[in-house]
C-alpha cells in the first residue's frame, strides 16, 4: 500500500491530475478489499471481489467518518475512468489540479484510517 500511495504523490507531483485521481481511486479500492475483514465486512461475492460502489456501502456503517472522502475518491475517479457523453472529462486545468489535489487528501486519509492499527 505504501508503494501505491508514493505513486499517488508522484503523479500529482508531476502534474499527471487524471492519474493522480484514477491512482487514488484504485489505491482506496485496494485498501478498502485489503482490510475489509479487518472491518468486518466481506470484500467479496460468489468468488469476485464487490464493485468500488459495493466496498463504499459495507465500509461507510464500519468507518463513517471516511464517508465524504469515500465519496468524492469514488466520484472523481468515476468521471475520469468512465467518461459520459454528457460529463466534462477534462474541465480546466487548475479545476483538475485542485479536484486531484483534494484526491490525494481523501486518499491519505482513508489509508490511514483503514491501517491504523
Amino acid at each position: 500500500v505504501r508503494f501505491r500511495l508514493t505513486e499517488v504523490y508522484r503523479a500529482f507531483t508531476f502534474g499527471a491530475w487524471m492519474a493522480t485521481i484514477a491512482l487514488g481511486r484504485a489505491t482506496v479500492e485496494f485498501g478498502l478489499i485489503h482490510r475489509a475483514s479487518h472491518l468486518g465486512f466481506s470484500a467479496t461475492r460468489k468468488n469476485k471481489y464487490l464493485m468500488l460502489n459495493d466496498l463504499i456501502s459495507q465500509a461507510i456503517p464500519k468507518v463513517p467518518t471516511l464517508k465524504a472522502c469515500l465519496i468524492a475518491i469514488k466520484e472523481a475517479g468515476n468521471r475520469v475512468l468512465h467518461p459520459r457523453k454528457d460529463q466534462n472529462v477534462i474541465p480546466s486545468p487548475k479545476i483538475l489540479r485542485s479536484e486531484a489535489l483534494e484526491c490525494v487528501r481523501a486518499t491519505t486519509q482513508v489509508i490511514e484510517v483503514l491501517y491504523a492499527e
